[in-house]
Order: structure tokens, then C-alpha cells, then sequence
């Protein structure tokens, strides 16, 4: 259910950011605009899948994927280019500790 929800949601946002576009309330930067709201919706998803599991291991993922992408986005649309590559790099780091702490939580038998 939550693929045709979620891909529902980004058509919706296509859509929607194509009509803002159109009648000129978000200028030429459409495809900021729509990485963004995109990014908006892999959060609220992770979000829902933490509070529906409790487990950050399925929510992270679409967490930090989602605010790489905001982060982006946001970012370009503001002219501030510089400093976005850290955030990917900070993100990764955070993955990968967070894969070493779990491994070492869970012993292979």
C-alpha cells in the first residue's frame, strides 16, 4: 500500500509544483522546488515507518536519504553550493556508524 501512497504523493507534488510554476509563485527553480517536496515525503515516511516499528535500521534510510535530498535542494534554490557535499559526507558517516553499533549489538552465532 505504501508504494502506490508514496508514489502517489510525488506525482501529486510534480503536479502541483509544475502548476506553481506556471502561474510564476516559484520562478524558474521548479525542479528545486520539486527535490525538495520529494525529500519532505521520504521523511514523513520514515517517520511513519519509525513510529509504526520502533526501528530506526528501516527508518533511516528514507530519513537521511530524504534530508540529503531537501538539503540539496534547498541549498541550490538558495545559492548556497558550498556546503551541501559535507552533509552527504556527514550522512554517510552516520550510516556507517550506525552499522558498526548494530553489528557489534548482534553477535553472529
Amino acid at each position: 500500500m505504501w508504494n502506490a501512497v508514496m508514489g502517489g504523493l510525488i506525482v501529486l507534488w510534480l503536479g502541483i509544483t509544475f502548476l506553481l510554476s506556471q502561474y510564476n509563485y516559484i520562478g524558474d527553480n521548479q525542479e528545486n522546488w520539486f527535490f525538495a517536496g520529494v525529500g519532505v515525503i521520504l521523511i514523513l515516511r520514515g517517520l511513519i515507518l519509525y513510529g509504526q516499528t520502533s526501528n530506526w535500521r528501516a527508518s533511516s534510510g528514507l530519513i537521511i536519504g530524504g534530508s540529503i535530498l531537501t538539503m540539496i535542494a534547498l541549498g541550490s534554490y538558495l545559492g548556497i553550493i558550498e556546503w551541501w557535499p559535507f552533509l552527504i559526507i556527514l550522512a554517510g558517516a552516520v550510516i556507517v556508524i550506525n552499522a558498526l553499533i548494530s553489528k557489534s549489538g548482534h553477535p553472529r552465532p
